[in-house]
């Protein structure tokens, strides 16, 4: 399980999967990753309001799929969750519940998000002044095939300049990938724990500000240095594939380590 990180979110920001995080406006959601599959065919939600007013909030579920690398949300109920509208009292907390309606896929996980809205002035949705929404949370969640999906991911790497290297990445497997970071770092750099510092450049995002390689996705992260790239540096994706029988090119703790292009 991932670590329990805490991060400052915005208006409109959809986020990735981390434990736990604290709004702007003074909620918590936690975890941000829901998983579902055969013998795990229900999980949680805990919202907490930590602010001295009620709050209301909404839970939308949506498909998700890329095209082209880009994001697309379709209505969903592959998930039956409850309640939909939720009042949190201040200072309180309240659960939602989820469980599969529909069955996984036998070889192919399956994406989706659940969007949790702030809605405005205390009011429902279907309200004149409920209509317009303040924060925006968008958790991922995963159904796993029934067999073990790996992995597959072909990435390939361009010198756009000197001190400009491209990473593209296609996700030819059956389960996402999540690119964390990618980081360019001297050569010599300790592979198995790569420092917090002393990198060339870093991406978080991609170019389409997503993390995320779906099946069958390619997402292309740029990584630009105020000053040229030695030929003997090393690029590091750093993901979030991580098992005790990694496969190739991930390490153990989801490391891909490259030879930069000359």
């Amino acid at each position: 399980m991932l670590r329990a990180i805490q991060l400052l979110i915005f208006l409109g920001l959809v986020l990735s999967s981390v434990s736990s995080v604290h709004a702007a406006s003074g909620f918590r959601v936690m975890p941000l990753r829901l998983d579902f599959g055969p013998g795990a065919n229900t999980n949680e939600l805990k919202l907490t309001n930590l602010t001295n007013t009620p709050m209301v909030l909404q839970v939308n579920l949506k498909e998700w799929t890329q095209e082209n690398g880009v994001d697309k949300y379709t209505d969903s109920k592959d998930l039956f969750f409850a309640p939909p509208i939720v009042r949190v009292p201040a200072s309180s907390e309240t659960v939602i519940r989820f469980r599969m309606k529909v069955g996984a896929d036998r070889v192919r996980q399956k994406s989706y998000r659940v969007f949790v809205e702030q809605i405005t002035n205390g009011a429902a949705a279907d309200t004149p002044t409920g209509s317009v929404f303040r924060l925006r949370f968008g958790i991922p969640a995963f159904i796993e095939p029934i067999e073990q999906a790996q992995v597959d991911p072909v990435i390939n790497l361009e010198r756009v300049a000197p001190n400009h290297v491209r990473a593209m990445v296609t996700n030819n497997g059956q389960m996402h990938l999540k690119v964390i970071q990618a980081r360019i770092y001297p050569a010599g750099v300790n592979e198995k724990r790569p420092p917090a510092a002393g990198h060339f450049a870093m991406a978080t995002n991609s170019q389409n500000q997503t993390a995320y390689v779906l099946p069958g996705s390619t997402q292309v992260w740029d990584l630009v240095s105020t000053e040229p790239f030695p030929n003997d540096a090393r690029l590091l994706l750093w993901t979030d594939y991580k098992s005790n029988r990694p496969v190739a090119p991930f390490s153990p703790a989801g490391y891909v380590w490259m030879n930069l292009p000359k």
